[in-house]
């Protein structure tokens, strides 16, 4: 499974653009994910809200405020987006055979 299509699931097919190549990529996090993509995110990675707001640096008062379509702020897209990849990265390392990383 590749970066972009493990970032498609996270986010949910329906809550955020398709993310094609490194320039889709690029687009969403200077356009912005939706507050509703990104708390797909979250449940899907089992995420719990106060961790999340923690983690993108955002209080839980203005995430309240935004609508489920409100375009996230760019910097807060930014960080969802290196969450999203840091969780594949521990995906795609965690189904490594044992016997490739024996010694």
């Amino acid at each position: 499974m590749n970066t972009t299509s493990t970032i498609n699931q996270y986010f949910g097919a329906k809550n955020a653009p398709p993310i094609r190549s490194i320039f889709d990529l690029i687009e969403v996090s200077r356009k912005g994910l939706s507050k509703k993509a990104v708390a797909t995110m979250a449940r899907h990675l089992g995420l719990a809200h106060t961790d999340l707001f923690t983690i993108l640096h955002i209080s839980a008062r203005t995430w309240q405020r935004y609508t489920d379509e409100k375009l996230l702020p760019q910097d807060v897209t930014e960080k969802a987006l290196q969450l999203a990849n840091l969780y594949k990265r521990g995906k795609r390392c965690s189904e490594i055979p044992k016997n490739l990383t024996a010694g």
